[in-house]
Order: structure tokens, then C-alpha cells, then sequence
């Protein structure tokens, strides 16, 4: 038995001397330093637990209607800078996305004039070059 257990040990002292040691994985400089989980079903309670519908979540993260349809319904899969705009929502309170909401239609307001204005020049451009309305 002593000679099976001597043998054992020198067997398993040739078979490590043969293996070398695995280098440690070092982690690229540009790699985030936690992975952002994300699913399809985490955004759609998020967008509910904040009671927004897609058309106000979407300018939340600067994306579409559409897209957050289909990154609910499992059809695509958010972009990276998305991934993390969404991490971001996460941690706000609902008091906090109320205030990005009211920035963002002020901004949407601010620049909503200058559009119609242009708008308007355009129609009157349109009504000069064409015959005039008749009453």
C-alpha cells in the first residue's frame, strides 16, 4: 500500500512539472468596470415603475419610440451608450426623471418657435409664388 501511494505522488509530481501556470487575465483599460445587465423585461418595469409611456422614455435616453418597442419586445438589443443611459435612469428617483423630463420639453419649447416660424416664411413664400386664395 505505502509503495501504491509513493508512486501515486511521484506520478502526480511529473504530470505538474509538465503543466504550466495560467497567466491572470488582465482587463483591457477601456473596458467598463462592472458589465451593465440588461433585459428586455427590466426596461419595460422600469418604463412602468417611472409611469411613462415610450413616447416620454424615449427622449429620456435620446432614442425612438420605436426602438424602445422593439428593445421590449425582443427584437434588437440596445447599443452600449444606450446600456448605460439606461443604467443611469436606474438609480433616479422619480422626482429626478420628472426634471429631465420638464428640460427637455423646455427645450423642445425654446426650439419649437424658430421651427414654425420657418414654417410659416415657407407657406408665405408659397402663397406669393402661387395664385392668391380665393374668398
Amino acid at each position: 500500500m505505502k509503495q501504491e501511494v509513493e508512486t501515486l505522488r511521484r506520478g502526480v509530481k511529473s504530470a505538474s512539472k509538465g503543466f504550466r501556470q495560467a497567466d491572470p487575465v488582465k482587463k483591457a483599460s477601456n473596458a467598463p468596470a462592472a458589465a451593465i445587465r440588461y433585459s428586455s423585461v427590466g426596461l419595460r418595469k422600469l418604463r412602468e415603475r417611472l409611469g411613462l409611456s415610450r413616447d416620454a422614455f424615449a427622449p429620456l435616453l435620446g432614442a425612438s419610440s420605436q426602438a424602445i418597442y422593439n428593445w421590449e419586445q425582443t427584437d434588437t438589443r440596445p447599443r452600449q451608450e444606450f446600456l448605460q443611459k439606461i443604467a443611469a435612469l436606474r438609480g433616479l428617483s422619480r422626482k429626478q426623471i420628472d426634471a429631465l423630463i420638464e428640460q427637455h420639453a423646455s427645450r423642445k419649447a425654446a426650439i419649437k418657435p424658430a421651427a414654425t416660424t420657418k414654417n410659416a416664411r415657407k407657406a408665405g413664400v408659397k402663397q406669393k409664388s402661387g395664385s392668391s386664395p380665393v374668398a
